[in-house]
């Protein structure tokens, strides 16, 4: 095989782009060469010179395929062995060179909607979050119309020095940073006020259809506390619930019904208005 450099005097550099959906996919295509190295949120792909690869990063919940053309123009065929692949980590050989000129891309199947820890923001409804909270002050408080925006942004205040956003920093632990949140409770500390508040995250479809959600709950104190509850309410009605202890952890993945404008809400619960310790890793993916 000749070294990449002849080729370079020998072809011209051709660049293309597809979307499929939300799914950007770049080729920079010299013969037999295949050009990909990360797979972002949104479905950016980086492409770099190799004869195999590794795509790993943020395809841990995707379906895709590897597909090749003799021409840029012409059919992409899938590549045999790769119909649809899933998982963390997708490794592709490309076959032996010949004399034909052959383009490789990924095609993103099932590309991500939304992503809570790449997609967080200061502003509200950036990437269609909004960042709330179900503030306990009605005889049902923990429903889709009890939603309230926090009002402030926190430098630094989050567990382990996050930005995040507060309803009341000081007098609430109300908060919700990129990777979770805390709620407030009855049963308090350090001067908080006792009031029960959850912590919610809201996301508003832009897309109709089936999406699948995948999500971490994690208690991220175990110093002491009784863990904590997540809720994933749409549209005033409970999808699921996760309960963890102190100390607890859990991984899930839910499939639900939207249409456009469907309240997708994520929210942390103190568990037993107890919210001593409850820090709490709470983030998700959503497929469509």
């Amino acid at each position: 095989m000749k070294a990449a450099g002849s080729y370079l005097k020998r072809w011209r550099l051709v660049i293309f782009a597809s979307w499929f959906f939300i799914a950007t996919n770049f080729c920079f295509a010299i013969t037999n060469q295949i050009y990909i190295t990360t797979f972002t949120k949104a479905g950016l792909l980086a492409w770099t010179n190799a004869t195999a690869v590794s795509v790993t990063g943020s395809t841990s919940n995707s379906i895709y395929q590897i597909q090749w053309s003799t021409n840029l123009d012409g059919i992409w065929n899938v590549l045999p062995g790769f119909t649809a692949i899933t998982g963390s980590i997708a490794q592709v050989q490309i076959p032996t060179p010949t004399n034909t000129s052959s383009f490789y891309r990924l095609l993103c199947l099932n590309p991500i909607a939304a992503d809570s820890i790449a997609d967080f923001s200061t502003v509200q409804g950036s990437n269609n979050w909004f960042y709330g909270y179900y503030g306990g002050t009605s005889a049902t408080p923990y429903k889709t119309g009890d939603f309230q925006q926090m009002a402030s942004i926190v430098p630094g205040g989050g567990y382990g020095g996050a930005t995040a956003w507060f309803v009341l920093n000081g007098t609430y632990w109300t908060c919700l940073f990129n990777t979770g949140g805390h709620p407030n409770g009855i049963t308090t500390s350090q001067g908080r006020a006792t009031l029960q508040q959850w912590a919610v995250r809201r996301w508003v479809s832009p897309i109709s259809g089936t999406i699948r959600i995948y999500g971490v709950l994690a208690d991220l104190d175990n110093s002491s506390g009784n863990g904590v509850i997540g809720h994933i309410i749409i549209n005033g009605s409970e999808l699921s619930n996760y309960t963890i202890n102190n100390g607890g952890r859990t991984n899930f993945i839910c499939n639900a019904v939207v249409s456009v404008g469907s309240l997708v809400d994520f929210a942390i619960d103190p568990r037993d208005n107890n919210d001593y310790a409850d820090s709490t890793t709470f983030y998700f993916t959503i497929q469509r």
